[in-house]
């Protein structure tokens, strides 16, 4: 596992040697495995005035490039700097010049899914039960079970407005609560 307070200090001195004026106001950089679809996340704290970063775990795994780390950490610490917690005209120019004077690949929008063509394995959210719409065959998947896959027919497709049926997604069969049964 790499360690992301040594990778966090190189990124912020990298920055400052380029006068990227990033914020003092950083009071947490810390990992979260929760994180699916995105790499990391900057918050800013209007009550406190400020920021806090949290870097996907699959970044910090032995297998994953440090490269990619040290970029999401990057992006995450110009969401930091003024005007950029968007990432409109200034957070791109400021991108482009970390990207260009450091070496880096500063993307506006990275996913997960790059880093699985490295090879960096991703925890998949695993989903027991899934609403399927008669009509498009659009999927509303669930981990656990609850009264919208209890009662389908009281729901539309958000997709369509078609009629919905619940399947296990694990090929069991679904045995139905006895109040239900008439």
């Amino acid at each position: 596992m790499k360690d992301l307070r040594k990778l966090y200090k190189e990124c912020v001195l990298e920055l400052n040697r380029i006068n990227m004026d990033i914020s003092d106001r950083i009071v947490e950089v810390k990992p979260n495995g929760r994180l699916r679809t995105v790499l990391g996340k900057c918050k800013y704290s209007h009550r406190t005035g400020t920021y806090s970063i949290e870097i996907n775990t699959c970044l910090l795994a032995d297998e994953a490039e440090t490269q990619a780390a040290k970029e999401t950490i990057v992006h995450e610490l110009i969401h930091t700097c003024p005007g950029c917690m968007n990432h409109g005209y200034e957070w791109k120019r400021r991108g482009d010049r970390a990207s260009r004077m450091l070496g880096y690949h500063v993307e506006r929008c990275a996913s997960v899914d790059e880093l699985e063509t490295q090879g960096v394995i991703v925890k998949q959210e695993t989903y027991k039960y899934a609403l399927v719409c008669d009509s498009c065959g659009n999927q509303y998947k669930r981990k656990r079970w609850c009264e919208v896959l209890e009662n389908p027919s009281r729901y539309k497709c958000g997709k369509c407005n078609g009629s919905l049926h619940t399947i296990c997604l694990d090929g069991s069969k679904i045995v139905w609560a006895a109040h239900n049964v008439k």
